[in-house]
Formats: structure tokens, C-alpha cells, sequence
């Protein structure tokens, strides 16, 4: 089906678009006024197509009788306007068979402006192009391309540089015409380059025009490479320069290039570069060539060919000068006369001059005959020779480029299954991952693949490196716990580890019928257990650490002297097997068995002295309080149960919901912790049974332990999984086992951990005693609004959706208080002074909080919700933001306030700069203030965004404001002019949540609603850590270090940009030993641990 014009309007293929409209007050050439028309001029037909700037109708001129097609503009901003108008301008002084004409240009009464041009049918050129199946088909397309570069070098000789030529854009008529559309973005020669603003246009946004919603991701496959892109970067990736995809000033030369590109598509059938996104596509236009057209089109005319390549050339300087030389070249190829752009071999002469001659030729065939068939072979010869080694080296640079993406796309799976890693707690398998992603990477200097990589622009290669890199310093930074050594002595399952109270011993028991005491300083057998004739189940020390006791499915209990391991005596139970065993504060010995029968032995003569019925279920194992008459065990059935050794009775029956519960342990503090097999955990109180926490982190469970300290807690499954006590939130996983995770054990100092598995395996884990990284979780998922760090750098207070204020030890990482009171979100917070802090909050209250007494001091109303909280100079005024749009000047000490009216919509942010005098603050409208705080007056005003902002900061020098909003925009500004002094977008337009300068403004840290960003000044992407999720509350501490929060979770880690750097072969080697497995069985390929 023909499309007419304005069917082919910019937004059909469209995704997401970066604009770049005039700035305020750049210079437009003079154009008169428009003049009002009648809308009753025209009688309105049917829509054709709808963009971001602009709506083309089908529409009759009542007044010349005839259909045109009508462009109105939609809306918006003065710049549309000069944008809208200047395109209608420009297209109606190109007057040329092959560009649309114009008839008029006017504005309705109501002063949108609009203007009418002819109904073109036709249809796009890549639609013709799908359709020609074969080299000659295509081939026949030149001569229709041919009046569209007719009209480019018309547009270059009126001055006008079109910048937006691809296949969409030129339409073929079913009578041989050929048109050139879509001029939107097109400009005069001695016009400035536009600044890069982010601005709806007809090039962007069909699909925000249509739903209201932001664009959809980047097509894939061939579709990508049409997508016209404006902004820093304006027209279309897959058909633009280098230098317009860098951004630089153009000239004709662009077009020259574009239209080299139309006849690489016509001829080849594809485009030049046809990556799945935007990003790709300019990244590879920058880097390397296309694909030689020789190579995808063979059988094209090489003279064709050349023209191609001349008028593509990568280098502006070795192209066509202008639109009319490319078209005395293409006129000449295709009415059979020598092309410029082509130097011909002799034989090629030759070979057209008998073409062209066929009379003098025959005259002269039997005299030159055999001159020539000589000449001819010897030629022949010659260029067979020099194509022989073309191929060669052709073949050996395609096998070069191979191997390179093949070393890309493993280091992007790599990064990728790290990222994920990351996300879940497999900190160590996170750092292998992205020490691969490291090694794996070309751009890396340090790769060994390094050597295979095209010259990359230095922010291309950092962009590649970003992610691997803030994934591997993050997982290193946070890592929990480094694979040790493994021990294998067993020859089937281990059931149970325990650490000796000095920790230089560790016993282990298994279905091999044996106990093992090992040396744990060096990992060595220390003496082997034998004496059991069934399973070995559990030990226990007592409280000496002088009797070691076992437990065994042949119904027996054996003590032994430790740790020599002498057999002492052997206890009967009541029943034929034996489960839990554990020493109660008495000394006295108990023991679960068969049909949950419990017995309590004297040690010292082996009697049993009372017997109880725990459980109707089996008994799993049993855990002793040391300072008092209290045990649990867990069970097989849906409960664990607290037995009261001091009555004799059972105190608890804890009921899990029809899951069995094998863990249940005492915690320091003597409370009861339980994991079910759904892997919910949950801690009792042993004295009235209640549940005083709950919450799900995994899978089933057939091991649980507890640091000494109450600060961890260990569950075994298929992993082994750390949760913080306090809160229950997961911090790391741990995977050292090729089974189930049957056994956990601290030793008494807390720095190493113990875990036996179903796969005849124990490992131990190094834990160290600082990390470099902290992970504060909180107790929920509640969002974390703001971050403070203390005036002496030594606490961090967190404040968010749950209404409540957080207290971390910035050396410790441990939770210092939580302070209460607000019944809403908090939005602001600061710090007075080391002792005091104030928020506020959406419950429309100012709280200062005595954090040293932990309770809040004063409460004052404010007149709305307030956000952003800042303090001047005289270290007693607070700013506030306030929903309300307005800005209040509070002093509560003098009982003082002012408030002033600066927005129209939530004043989100307020701050005073470093020196404390001067005040900014930004609006969920765009628009950014800079108030006198002591006169209480607006001093300027403007509107920074087109988007919601979301965070500003001041940098460090007080030069500058910067602002990011959520279409993903950073911009600095000249805080007394307004004056915008730099701007860059995040990566994919992600949402700016907050940003922050570091004290030296070197760095900004950006968060995002995907994770933490680390930019250079410019918007080089320095660091990138993908979170998967919503990422908050960026700060620094006073060493240095970033803070950011995501998920109910804050993380503090270290700046590091260097690390990374080394060598990644070391790095990867480093990493599979902390993590007791190699990259290689990560990822599937093999079962060795390095």
C-alpha cells in the first residue's frame, strides 16, 4: 500500500529519543511574524500520523480545490514553536521536484501555528528495498536514489544541511518520482549548532504523543538502526558520521555520508550498522567501519562501489565536498561514463572501450589478438596473485573480529551472572564472575584480549568497564567470609560439626559410624572416633571442654575424653537410635531418641537419671542453655519444643504451620530461633512461647548456627545463607558444597565458620574482623529517604518510609538506636550537632532528638509536610521544603518562622551552600531558586528540567548547583545566573533519585531506580553497580567512602577506581580461591575447585 507524506512522519519507528532543541535566546535568522488563516480555509480530513511536536492531517484547500497535507504543532514550549516554524520555513524555500513543497505557512486564531504542503504518495525506500530479492533488483534502485541526491545538492547549494537522511525519510512514487521528506531537523549552514536540551519534538515520543507514557525500550534487530536520535547527539545512528554520532559541528559533508549509507542499504539490503539499541549501534559507528559493501553486495559494480565508499569515508576531509559532486559521480555511473571516485585498471578500460566501440573494435580484434591475450593473461595473473592475499588478510581480520566478539559477549555474560550474584548475596561467586567479566573484556588495558580491541573513545572503554569493575569492588569490599580449606576424611554424609570452645580443635561426625577430631589450626587429623556401629548424629563439649559426647544410630551415646579422644563409657538409651545430645547447665547429659523419647544421664556413672517424652515426632538436635534448666531440639514434625530441664517438663510446644522444623537453637540471649522448611525464621521467647520476630529468607533448613557474639546467623541448605540477628535480613550466601548443607558451626571467636555437607565435605570459613564495606540492613524493605553522617564522621543516621530513625556505627556497622515518633515518612533529616538530630516528616512535624538520652525533645507543627531539611551559616535556621511548593525559614530556638512562596508545585529540595549563606532549592515542576535566606527573597529563578527533579547538591566550592531529574538529566548551573554550565544523561535514561558531590569533586555519585553510578565531572561513567532495584540517599563519609541505600539497606563502600586495574588474571585467581571454587565451575563448565 502507497504511504503518503506525513504517514512517513518521525515517531512511527521511534523509541527513545534525546532532543536538542534551541536555547533560549540563540539566534534564529529574522523571519516575519505568521500570518492568521481561516481555519475555514481548509476542510480537515483524517489523521496521518501524530509525533511529539507536531500532527499531519489530511486536509482540501477549499480555496485552490485540491488535497494537501496539513502539519499542525501540538503544543509546548516557545522552542517548539521556533522549532516547528523554522522547519516550516526551511521546507518552503527548498522548491524542487524532489522535496515536498510548501504552500502555506500560517497560524490558526488561537496562534498554533501550521503549514500545508502537497499530498505525496509513495513509499519508503527500505520498504522497496525488502522487496528486491536479488543484486540486480537492487541494482536497479540507484537510478531511483539518484534525484533524492539531485536534492540534497540542491538544499547544500541554498545553504541547508538536511542531517536526518535514512530510508524512512525517502519515499519512491509508483511513477518514478522520488522525494526527500521530513525536514524537522534540518538547519542552515551558517546557523550555530543547537545546545543539547532535552525537548519533545516531532523526531520523538509517538509513544509518550499517544499513551502518556515514557517511550518503550529500543526496538531490536534492523529496526534499531533507524531510530532518530537528537540531543547531544542529532539524526539517525544508523545512517550518521562518526562526528555527528560525537556530537561535533556538520556540514555537508553529513548528508554526503548519509546518502553513501542510503546506497550501502539499496544495495546491500542492509544498513550499515544494525545493532539491537541505540547505544550498541553508536558504539560500533564510532569504532570500526561498517562491513565492506564489497563483502555483503559482491556482485555489486566496483566503480559503484567506490562511489559508496568515497562518499562514506570516516574522515569528512576524504569524502565528497558536497550533496552535487556525489551526483555528477552517480550520474556518470549510471548513463555509463568513467566515475571520478574510481581509479580503473587497464583491463577495465579496456573492457568498457569495447563496450562503447563495437565497430573499431572488430577492426582491430584480429590485429591486437594476440597482444591483448597476452597482456590479458599476464594481468589476470597478477590481480588473481594480489586477490589471493586480499582474501588472506580478509579472512584473517574477520577471524580477528570473531574471536573479539566472542571475548565481548562472554565478559558481558560474565558481568551479567555477577551482577545477578550480587544481587542475591553470592558475594564471592559475584567477584569470580566479574573478575572474568575483566579478563574477558578487550577495552580492558589489562586483559590478555586486549590486543583485539579497535581504538576506543576513552568514555566508550570506561562505559564497558563500569559495570564489571563497581561489581567486582563491591563484592570484595562486602565479602562476608573466604573459602579456607576443605577437610575430607569422611567417606559418607557428615551430620554434625562443632568448634571447640579455645577454636583449635573441630569435631565432626558422620554416616561413616565415626567422629573426627581435627587440628584447626592446619586442617590435619587429629584422631579418628571409632567405636559406634550405626550413624553418628550429633556432639557436644561440656562445659569444661574435657568430654566430648556422640550420639549414634545404634542407640548408644559414647563419651570420650577430649581431646585426645579416649573412650570413656558407653550410655544405653532407652530406644534403639539416638539424635540430639547436648550437656545442660548442670553438667548432666541428655539425649533424644527413638519416638522422641528423651533421657538424662549422669556422666560420671553413666545412669539415667530421668526420662521425658519430648516429642511424638523424631527429635533432631538438641541445644542446651549453659546458665540455665533450658533445652530445644527440633523435630521431624511441624514443631520445636522447649523443655524445661528444671521441672522436667516439656515448657513449649512452638508450632510451625505444618512444617517441619530440624533447626532450633538458643541464642545468646537464651531466646529460641527456629528456620521451618519453608525457610521462614523466627525467634521465641522460651518464657511465654510468643513470636517475637519472623521473616523468610530461603529455602528449607537442616543446619543452623549462631555467632558467640548474637550478631549472625548461619542456615544450611543447598547454600549456606548469613542473616543478620537483629533484623533477619540476609548479607551473604555462601556456596561451598556440591549438596545439602547438613552442619554449621562458629567457633567461640566468631571469625570462622564451619559447614559439613551431604557431600562427605567440611569446609572452613575465614570471616574477617573488618570489612571494607558495610551493609546496614533494616529490619524492612521500607524505602531510605536520607542519609546524614555525623559532624565527626563517626555515625551514619537513616531516615525513610517507615518513619523511623536509624542509628549505624560507621566502624562497627552495628545498629546503634532506633528512634520513634513520627506516625508518617520521613523526608528530612540533619544533624544539629554530634548529640542532636532533627527530621521531618509527612505528618506534619519538626522532631529534634536527643540521640545520646534516646528521645525526641521537641516537637514543632509545620504548616505542610515537609521534604528536604537545611541549616544556614548561624547554625539555628533550618530551611524546609514543603509540599505546598514553598520554602519555610524556621528557627525554633527564637520560635521564628518565615515562609516563602517559590513554587507552584512540592519544593523537593533545599540547601544551603557550603559556606551556609546563600539557599537553593528545586521543585517537582523542573524549576530551580536561589534564595537570600536573611532578606527572605527569591534572588533568581528558572526552569532547569522538563522532568520531575529529584535531588540537587552543591558542589564542593560552592561554584555550582547541580540538579538531576527522573528522565534521567544532570545539569550544573551558575547558581546566580542560571546560566546551565554543564549537562549529561545517565545511562539508558534512567531516573536521577539522588546525587552527591564528594569533598574533593572529583566524583558525583548518582543513584538511580537500577543502582549506584560513579561519574566524572563530565558524565564519564566511571563506576556502575546494578542493584536491580530502586537506589537511594547518596552520601559520603568523611574518609571517603559512598553511601547509598537500596531495598531497606544500607551500603557504604569504598570509592575505588584502581583496584580493578590490575592484573585481571591475578584478580580471577584471587577471587576462585576466596571462593573455593573456580569461574569455570560457576559457570557449568567444570566441577574443580581451584
Amino acid at each position: 500500500m502507497a504511504r503518503r507524506h506525513g504517514e512517513g512522519e518521525p515517531g512511527d519507528e521511534v523509541a527513545d529519543t534525546l532532543v536538542a532543541p534551541a536555547e533560549p535566546g540563540e539566534p534564529e535568522r529574522e523571519a516575519p511574524a505568521l500570518v492568521d488563516v481561516d481555519p475555514g480555509h481548509y476542510e480537515m480530513g483524517g489523521e496521518v500520523a501524530r509525533g511529539g511536536m507536531g500532527v499531519v492531517r489530511r486536509a482540501r484547500d477549499l480555496r485552490a480545490q485540491r488535497e494537501v497535507a496539513l502539519k499542525e504543532l501540538l503544543g509546548g514550549s516557545e522552542k517548539l514553536r521556533v522549532r516547528f516554524e523554522r522547519e516550516a520555513r526551511i521546507t518552503a524555500q527548498l522548491q524542487h521536484p524532489s522535496i515536498v513543497p510548501v504552500y502555506e505557512v500560517g497560524q490558526w486564531p488561537d496562534g498554533r501555528p501550521f503549514y500545508a504542503m502537497k499530498l505525496v504518495g509513495g513509499r519508503p525506500l527500505d520498504d522497496v528495498v525488502d522487496e528486491a530479492l536479488d543484486p540486480d533488483a537492487r541494482l536497479a534502485l540507484v537510478p531511483r536514489i539518484l534525484p533524492a541526491v539531485e536534492a540534497i545538492a540542491y538544499a547544500h547549494e541554498q545553504g541547508v544541511i538536511h542531517r536526518d537522511l535514512k530510508p524512512a525519510n525517502v519515499l519512491l512514487g509508483e511513477f518514478g518520482e522520488t522525494v526527500v521528506i521530513d525536514w524537522g531537523i534540518a538547519r542552515f549552514m551558517d546557523e550555530p549548532e543547537e545546545a543539547p536540551t532535552p525537548e519533545a519534538s516531532d523526531t520523538a515520543g509517538d509513544e509518550r504523543a499517544t499513551t502518556g507514557k515514557r517511550p518503550s525500550s529500543l526496538g531490536a534487530g534492523r529496526r534499531s538502526s533507524k531510530l532518530t536520535v537528537e540531543g547531544a547527539v542529532v539524526g539517525t545512528p544508523g545512517y550518521m558520521p562518526p562526528e555527528q554520532a560525537m556530537g561535533r559541528p556538520v556540514d555537508a559533508r553529513a548528508d554526503v555520508y548519509a546518502l553513501g549509507a542510503l546506497l550501502y542499504h539499496a544495495l546491500s539490503g542492509e544498513p550499515p550498522y544494525d545493532g539491537t539499541d541505540v547505544q550498541t549501534i553508536l558504539v560500533e559507528l564510532l569504532t570500526e567501519p561498517p562491513v565492506p559493501l564489497a563483502t555483503r553486495a559482491p556482485s555489486a559494480p566496483s566503480d559503484l562501489i567506490g562511489i559508496v565508499e568515497k562518499a562514506m569515508a570516516r574522515d569528512p576531509a576524504d569524502r565528497y565536498a558536497d550533496a552535487r559532486e556525489l551526483a555528477r559521480d552517480l550520474e556518470a555511473f549510471t548513463t555509463g561514463r568513467l566515475v571520478g571516485a574510481y581509479r580503473y585498471s587497464s583491463w577495465e578500460l579496456i573492457t568498457r572501450f569495447v563496450r562503447r566501440n563495437p565497430a573499431l573494435t572488430a577492426a582491430l580484434a584480429i590485429l591486437a589478438a594476440s597482444a591483448v591475450a597476452f597482456a590479458v593473461a599476464i594481468v589476470a595473473a597478477q590481480r588473481e596473485s594480489e586477490r589471493e592475499r586480499a582474501r588472506a588478510v580478509e579472512a584473517e581480520q574477520r577471524a580477528l573480529n570473531q574471536e573479539r566478539v566472542a571475548h565481548e559477549r562472554l565478559a558481558q555474560v560474565h558481568a551479567q551472572e555477577a551482577v545477578r550474584r550480587l544481587q542475591r548475596g553470592d558475594l564471592l561467586g559475584a567477584e569470580v564472575l566479574a573478575a572474568g567479566a575483566l579478563l574477558e573484556q578487550p577495552a580492558n588495558p589489562a586483559s590478555p584480549h586486549h590486543a583485539l580491541a579497535p581504538a576506543l573513545p576513552p568514555e566508550v572503554r570506561a562505559a564497558r568497564l563500569a559495570g564489571p569493575a563497581a561489581t567486582w569492588s563491591a563484592a570484595r569490599a562486602l565479602r562476608f567470609a573466604s573459602h579456607e580449606r576443605v577437610l575430607s576424611a569422611h567417606t559418607d554424609w557428615i551430620y554434625d560439626v562443632l568448634a571447640s570452645e579455645d577454636g583449635r580443635w573441630l569435631v565432626t561426625t558422620g554416616a561413616d559410624r565415626r567422629a573426627i577430631i581435627w587440628d584447626a589450626r592446619d586442617g590435619s587429623v587429629h584422631r579418628e572416633l571409632e567405636g559406634h556401629t550405626g550413624t553418628v548424629f550429633q556432639a557436644a563439649l561440656d562445659r569444661e571442654g574435657a568430654t566430648l559426647a556422640t550420639s549414634g544410630y545404634d542407640g548408644t551415646v559414647r563419651l570420650w575424653s577430649f581431646p585426645d579422644g579416649r573412650p570413656i563409657r558407653t550410655l544405653e538409651h532407652p530406644t534403639d537410635r539416638v539424635y540430639g545430645v547436648c550437656f545442660a547447665h548442670d553438667g548432666s547429659l541428655i539425649a533424644a531418641g527413638l519416638e522422641g523419647r528423651v533421657a538424662v544421664f549422669d556422666p560420671a556413672s553413666g545412669a539415667v537419671t530421668r526420662e521425658l517424652q519430648l516429642t511424638s515426632a523424631l527429635p533432631w538436635r538438641l541445644d542446651c542453655a549453659r546458665d540455665a534448666p533450658v533445652a530445644v531440639a527440633g523435630t521431624s514434625g511441624s514443631e520445636a519444643v522447649v523443655l524445661d530441664l528444671g521441672a522436667g517438663a516439656v515448657r513449649h510446644r512452638l508450632m510451625h504451620g505444618g512444617s517441619y522444623v530440624h533447626c532450633a537453637i538458643l541464642d545468646p540471649g537464651g531466646r529460641v530461633v527456629t528456620v521451618d522448611k519453608q525457610g521462614v525464621l523466627r525467634r521465641f521467647d522460651p518464657i511465654s512461647g510468643a513470636v517475637l520476630a519472623q521473616a523468610q529468607v530461603g529455602g528449607a533448613c537442616e543446619a543452623l548456627a549462631g555467632s558467640p557474639d548474637g550478631r549472625w546467623l548461619a542456615i544450611g541448605w543447598d547454600e549456606i545463607t548469613v542473616v543478620d540477628a537483629a533484623t533477619f535480613r540476609p548479607v551473604a550466601r555462601l556456596e561451598g558444597h556440591r549438596s545439602i548443607v547438613v552442619a554449621l558451626s562458629f567457633d567461640a571467636s566468631g571469625r570462622r565458620l564451619y559447614s559439613g555437607g551431604e557431600d562427605r565435605r567440611v569446609v572452613s570459613w575465614a570471616i574477617p574482623s573488618a570489612r571494607a564495606g558495610l551493609a546496614l540492613p533494616t529490619p524492612t524493605a521500607a524505602e531510605i529517604d536520607t542519609i546524614r553522617v555525623s559532624p565527626n564522621g563517626r555515625r551514619l543516621a537513616s531516615a525513610g518510609d517507615d518513619g523511623v530513625v536509624r542509628l549505624w556505627d560507621l566502624e562497627t556497622g552495628r545498629e546503634a538506636l532506633a528512634l520513634e515518633g513520627h506516625s508518617a515518612p520521613i523526608r528530612g533529616l540533619l544533624w544539629r550537632d554530634d548529640a542532636q538530630l532533627i527530621t521531618s516528616a509527612m505528618d506534619l512535624t519538626l522532631r529534634t532528638h536527643d540521640v545520646g538520652r534516646a528521645e525526641t525533645t521537641s516537637v514543632v507543627t509545620l504548616p505542610h509536610f515537609g521534604d528536604e531539611l537545611a541549616r544556614g551559616a548561624d547554625l539555628t535556621t533550618l530551611a524546609i521544603g514543603s509540599g505546598d511548593g514553598s520554602v519555610l525559614l524556621e528557627a525554633p530556638e527564637r520560635g521564628e518562622r518565615r515562609v516563602l512562596e517559590v513554587f507552584g508545585e512540592r519544593a523537593w529540595w533545599v540547601g544551603f551552600d557550603p559556606a551556609g549563606r546563600r539557599l537553593a532549592a528545586a521543585s517537582y515542576d523542573g524549576s530551580v531558586a536561589l534564595i537570600d535566606p536573611r532578606a527572605g527573597e527569591v534572588v533568581n529563578r528558572w526552569s532547569g528540567h522538563e522532568a520531575r527533579i529529584y535531588d540537587a547538591d552543591w558542589r564542593p566550592d560552592g561554584e555550582e548547583l547541580t540538579t538531576g531529574d527522573l528522565d534521567g538529566w544532570v545539569r550544573g548551573w551558575d547558581p546566580e545566573t542560571g546560566e546551565r554550565v554543564r549537562q549529561w544523561r545517565a545511562r539508558d535514561g534512567e531516573r536521577v533519585i539522588s546525587l552527591a558531590w564528594s569533598a574533593d569533586a572529583r566524583w558525583l555519585l548518582v543513584t538511580t531506580d537500577e543502582g549506584m553510578r560513579v561519574h566524572h565531572p563530565d558524565g564519564t561513567l566511571a563506576l556502575r553497580l546494578d542493584l536491580g532495584a530502586r537506589t537511594t540517599a547518596a552520601a559520603w563519609t568523611a574518609d571517603g567512602r559512598m553511601i547509598f541505600a537500596s531495598e531497606g539497606r544500607v551500603n557504604v563502600l569504598p570509592l575505588d577506581t584502581e583496584s580493578w586495574r590490575a592484573d585481571p588474571e591475578a584478580l580471577l585467581a584471587e577471587a576462585e580461591a576466596a571462593a573455593g571454587a573456580t569461574l569455570d565451575a560457576l559457570i557449568g563448565l567444570a566441577d574443580d575447585a581451584p
